[in-house]
């Protein structure tokens, strides 16, 4: 397996449908787990480099991350994710990290280690799997070099993600370019509402 790049884990998002707090909701259920926690054993065995990025639940999250994860708060409030990928990459001490979301139960390591065997071949300052036309952002291999675009781009007032894409080298990969064990669409499957729970724990048993 290609070496594994450093994982950071946007936490920050306001829960605003879910009704509840998603980093401390249980997953899977009676598992005893937290969400992050879920992400946390799912990928602690992959990465030596583990960055939680949280809005404004730090006190609840660093338990929760332990001591094995790093975990790092915005430096500007209500900016979005492109604020918490922004500080997460500003953490990392080498070149990669695979970016994912607390609400994604299901995000894949394995697929962090292909993308960044990717990237570290072509170079590249993003890759990203696109799925029936549309990107997906989170689950995607970031540079440490992004973060002066992504500054130039929360400066013009962007809050997309995919907004300084075109700024560095990128690549976009089709889903159906990955290999075969790697291309189901239950991977980016996330968390934002009741029914997206529900369904996120049918798919799991």
């Amino acid at each position: 397996m290609t070496r594994s790049p450093a994982v950071i884990i946007l936490a920050g998002g306001k829960s605003t449908r879910f009704k509840r707090d998603k980093v401390l909701s249980e997953f899977p259920p009676g598992s005893g787990q937290t969400l992050l926690e879920h992400l946390l054993s799912r990928f602690g065995r992959y990465s030596e480099v583990v960055i939680v990025v949280s809005r404004r639940l730090y006190a609840a999250v660093k338990p929760i991350a332990g001591p094995e994860a790093t975990v790092v708060t915005d430096e500007v409030r209500d900016l979005g994710p492109l604020e918490g990928l922004r500080v997460g990459l500003k953490q990392l001490s080498g070149q990669y990290a695979f970016v994912v979301a607390c609400d994604q139960p299901f995000a894949s390591p394995e697929l962090g280690c292909f993308l960044h065997g990717l990237a570290a071949t072509m170079k590249a300052d993003v890759v990203a799997v696109k799925i029936g036309g549309y990107l997906e952002p989170l689950q995607a291999i970031y540079s440490k070099l992004c973060v002066v675009e992504i500054e130039r781009a929360l400066s013009r007032g962007e809050r997309r993600i995919i907004s300084f894409y075109d700024h560095v080298a990128t690549s976009i990969v089709d889903i159906e370019q990955l290999p075969e064990g790697l291309r189901s669409r239950r991977t980016f499957l996330n968390i934002n509402s009741p029914t997206d729970y529900e369904e996120a724990v049918r798919r799991w048993v």
